[in-house]
């Protein structure tokens, strides 16, 4: 190979390996540590009916390794929220500062006799070195 050859060659591996670096930098910014998850029950009263079910609530913490204050994905599936003659379910991801305490408002439209919304309000109680969900209450409305 030829001296232009090879100086074009060690260009883009140069170029390949700066790229890949960039990346993983980005990429490992924000590192995420493993989850954890709850289940809640949920009553009250919405649409106009008594309704129960329960709500899967999973938390990861998210380092910034930049420097930055830590974060918490809360993960919020509400499945099977049911009265008579009326039905919700919903779900919602969230990135919230780390905190030992946080509340959340998720809206869902309930399904039924008169087709309405209703708020389900979480109290969220985390552990600040770990972002693990350490209880929750949910009320609906």
């Amino acid at each position: 190979m030829n001296r232009i050859g090879l100086s074009l060659k060690r260009s883009y591996v140069s170029l390949v390996a700066l790229a890949m670096g960039a990346a993983l930098l980005v990429g490992g910014a924000a590192l995420a540590a493993p989850a954890s998850s709850i289940v809640i029950p949920i009553t009250g009263i919405a649409g106009g009916a008594a309704m129960s079910g329960k709500a899967t609530i999973e938390t990861t913490l998210v380092k910034d390794e930049l420097g930055g204050a830590p974060s918490v994905l809360v993960s919020i599936r509400i499945i099977n929220l049911t009265g008579v003659g009326t039905h919700a379910s919903g779900e919602a991801v969230l990135v919230r500062p780390l905190a030992s305490s946080d509340k959340v408002e998720i809206v869902l439209a309930v399904e039924g006799r008169d087709t309405s919304s209703a708020t389900v309000t979480f109290a969220l109680s985390l552990d600040t070195t770990t972002g693990a969900a350490l209880g929750a209450t949910a009320s609906l409305q």
